[in-house]
């Protein structure tokens, strides 16, 4: 996995301290519970791989679940100017859902841990990650403008029992699924030729396009 040296796309009062100290700090965080997961980490973990004390580490984060949640927001928050621009731009669907298939897989090549880490702390805490999702949705509202503009289409194209909602959903799913196994993959198929990785991403990107575009009747691209 990638490892950030600076944290971007928290949002809190905490990440707007005039201090580099909090960037680290949620780097660190983010790479320890991405590893470990919120309930075997604890915030001396965190305070040694943020090469700070964990006095330090208490006086811009009290708890570990504020430094978590600050954390998860951050990395939902990631895609999401992103994902905002791909909607709001110029060019067809065909163009965007492609754009936002490349964008996202790439995402997920740089840090195919965090696919697992996601899932993993919306079964643990949904009502927590669910306001997260909100807040984001509320910011900027990237869905639902993806999803007027797929309806749109839809009936532009005479796409009949065609569903936006769970076209996007699925969508989702197909980009994160293939991380789901990375840390076996490694391990196995991709243990001895880094290049092997390079190339899943690749048949990724360009397997899901497909199947995307043939779910919205464009073929032959």
């Amino acid at each position: 996995m990638e490892e950030p040296s600076a944290y971007s796309g928290a949002s809190s009062s905490y990440y707007q301290k005039p201090d580099r100290v909090v960037g680290r700090i949620l780097a660190a965080a983010q790479k320890v519970f991405i590893v470990k997961g919120i309930d075997a980490t604890s915030m001396s973990d965190i305070a040694k791989e943020a090469k700070i004390s964990r006095p330090s580490l208490h006086y811009y984060f009290r708890t570990k679940d504020n430094l978590f949640h600050e954390v998860f927001r951050g990395i939902v928050f990631r895609f999401v100017p992103t994902l905002s621009k791909i909607v709001e731009g110029d060019g067809t669907v065909e163009e965007k859902v492609c754009t936002f298939v490349d964008n996202y897989v790439e995402l997920l090549a740089r840090n195919p841990l965090t696919p697992h880490f996601m899932i993993n702390e919306i079964f643990r805490e949904p009502e927590n990650m669910s306001r997260i999702f909100i807040e984001i949705e509320g910011r900027y509202g990237c869905i639902m403008k993806a999803i007027v503009l797929l309806d749109a289409f839809a009936r532009d194209r005479g796409l009949k029992d065609f569903d936006a909602r769970q076209y996007c959903l699925s969508l989702y799913g197909q980009c994160i699924a293939p991380f789901m196994l990375i840390p076996l993959f490694e391990r196995t198929f991709f243990k001895r030729d880094s290049t092997q990785f390079e190339d899943y991403v690749l048949r990724v990107k360009s397997n899901i396009k497909r199947n995307a575009l043939l779910a919205l009747g464009i073929t032959g691209s």
